[in-house]
């Protein structure tokens, strides 16, 4: 009798142990499992992020905005076009030497510039003012034969103003493109007028 009792408290004390080293072992394999899930979930945000950037590089490079020398002004501004039913809506712009490139305004990445949408180039530009628009200072943009682009900001918007009329003079001067007789739409200064006057200061100061 004693000795059943002994091996009923050894079958006993043996299940309790196989159960702790069971418990052990799914304990191990959890850990394991959730150290295994967290790596993953963290090479696949890494290798997003890196897709994310090699796009932009990508991106930057077929429009010609990589190199920073050519990059002259960038950032985020509300763009809108004179036609029908065209909304202001968030744009980030990069204004190079030669062009004005509009692209989607993306929030999701480390980067706010998204896909491409089109490109303007600064000699094409017949006047560039700046104007009050229902409130707002806004950026107006005339080009020949294709009608007006408007940019805003609430913060810097003469500064980009300011940029982009120089770089469109710059632009000019160095392609030696001078338009005769342009058609400019109604209410644009002509870039012809603001041209001379620099090239008259920039002579009177020499």
């Amino acid at each position: 009798m004693k000795n059943l009792i002994n091996r009923t408290r050894d079958s006993r004390d043996e299940d309790e142990e196989r159960g702790r080293e069971d418990k052990i072992i799914e304990d191990r394999v959890g850990r394991d499992e959730r150290v295994g899930q967290d790596r993953v979930g963290r090479d696949e945000r890494v290798g997003q992020d890196r897709i994310g950037r090699d796009e932009r590089v990508g991106q930057e490079e077929r429009v010609g905005v990589s190199d920073p020398q050519q990059a002259v002004r960038k950032g985020v501004l509300w763009q809108q076009r004179d036609r029908l039913f065209s909304r202001w809506k968030e744009r980030y712009i990069v204004l190079t030497r030669d062009y004005l490139h509009c692209f989607k305004r993306v929030t999701n990445r480390s980067s706010e510039m998204g896909d491409f949408i089109f490109k303007v180039k600064l000699v094409q530009l017949e006047g560039v003012t700046l104007i009050d628009k229902r409130g707002y200072l806004t950026v107006c943009l005339c080009i020949l034969r294709e009608g007006r682009i408007y940019l805003r900001s609430a913060h810097g918007i003469r500064d980009w103003f300011q940029a982009i009329q120089s770089t469109v003079y710059d632009s000019k001067r160095r392609r030696k493109f001078w338009v005769k007789d342009p058609a400019i739409p109604p209410g644009c200064t002509p870039c012809s007028l603001w041209t001379e006057k620099k090239e008259v200061h920039e002579k009177s100061g020499d």
